[in-house]
């Protein structure tokens, strides 16, 4: 499919086409910008557009009537459509300045399409398209690279990845996701700046890992073969457990406990990435899934369908049941997931205060009897309330 027709499918590509119409209306240059260019020429669709432009921030503010001055003192202006409410990135052609943070440029200055792909991490990201004139712009070879499969910096590598340290973990990352080799140099730089990674704050990193992830074998074999996984997972990691890794994961932060041989050192990794509470309460979950699995065979069918509520509590039983080459026992926790979800709780708060009861005794007796309900598979209130009047008598 030829790229102008992948971008009218895009679901953000009419706004896309009518920005750059727009923008080359005003005498302007406007192309689609980086990876969704990439993404297009694989025959990929990109998750979003970007469009780099000669006009200037306060150019694009008076041309577009809703904008967003997100990163004005960079170039970037976000463009929402007031229709659809698809909002893009609109950023200025510009070159960047020395980095002494390893993130942001210390000052930028606008130019030109072929300085503004000079400054861009790797050269398959350095592409522009033209959709008006159905016409791409290579400045950095970026073509011919993406055909022999190779991700390369732009310009020297060393110098790339000292302007932002992220760069070193997005290469290995960029290299999984498209099954792509890196290039020498490029790799070489990697290796002998990887101590920079250490820089990267927690949500950054995380970002940068929750999208590796997503190609968790790959990933695995990348870091690893670059070196990078003991820069990542500190000293304490090993050599991931290929086993581990591939059983199939609601939630990637648990493919990171194939890189550790017990589970605290991989929380603590965890926790320094600063989830939200419910995403570490998931992690938590997936823990005591690993840890309880021979408590977890002498519980009563009812428990364990009470227990197996726990979504991710459940894939940890699971996953510690595979790894220990326990078929039944996964089977059976397979056989229990089928009777999920369980129904609510006949009784409620009040039916307890009518019957005398207060305080932890209501908490303990609600537990008992909704117990019993799911064990004889209860649906009338009156079987759960006479059962309890006989109980507590």
């Amino acid at each position: 499919m030829k790229m102008l027709e992948q971008l009218q499918k895009h679901p953000e590509g009419p706004w896309a086409l009518q920005i750059i119409t727009e923008l080359q209306a005003k005498g302007f240059k406007a192309f689609i910008a980086g990876g969704a260019v990439r993404d297009f020429l694989l025959q990929h669709m990109p998750n979003d557009l970007d469009i780099a432009t000669s006009a200037l921030p306060d150019q694009v503010i008076q041309i577009f009537p809703k904008c967003i001055e997100v990163g004005k003192s960079f170039g970037v202006i976000q463009v929402v459509d007031p229709i659809s409410k698809i909002s893009l990135e609109v950023a200025t052609f510009r070159k960047d300045g020395e980095s002494t943070d390893q993130r942001h440029p210390d000052q930028i200055t606008f130019s030109d399409e072929t300085e503004d792909a000079l400054r861009r991490d790797f050269t398959v990201n350095a592409l522009f398209y033209d959709p008006l004139a159905d016409q791409l712009h290579d400045f950095v070879s970026g073509r011919i690279d993406l055909k022999h499969k190779i991700i390369k910096t732009v310009g020297e590598a060393k110098k790339r990845f000292q302007e932002d340290a992220l760069r070193i973990l997005r290469a290995v990352r960029l290299s999984a996701q498209l099954d792509f080799e890196i290039e020498s140099e490029t790799l070489s730089a990697i290796q002998a700046n990887q101590i920079a990674l250490k820089k990267i704050s927690s949500e950054r990193l995380r970002e940068e890992l929750t999208k590796g992830f997503k190609y968790p074998d790959k990933f695995a074999a990348r870091l690893e073969s670059s070196g990078l996984r003991t820069a990542i997972f500190g000293d304490h990691s090993q050599a991931v457990n290929p086993k581990q890794l591939a059983l199939p994961k609601s939630f990637w932060a648990f493919d990171v406990f194939a890189f550790f041989t017990a589970p605290s050192p991989a929380i603590h990794f965890l926790d320094s990435l600063k989830f939200s509470n419910h995403e570490f309460r998931q992690i938590q979950s997936y823990v005591q899934g690993l840890q309880l699995l021979d408590q977890f065979e002498k519980l009563a069918s009812t428990e364990k369908l009470l227990a197996l509520q726990d979504e991710s509590f459940a894939e940890g039983l699971e996953h510690q049941a595979e790894l220990q080459a326990n078929p039944q026992v996964k089977q059976e926790i397979v056989d229990l997931k089928k009777r999920l979800p369980l129904p609510q709780n006949l009784l409620n708060g009040h039916d307890f205060l009518n019957l005398g009861l207060t305080g932890k005794d209501i908490k303990t007796w609600m537990e008992k009897t909704y117990l019993e309900q799911i064990k004889q598979g209860w649906t009338e209130k009156k079987l759960a309330l006479d059962w309890l009047q006989k109980e507590i008598k």
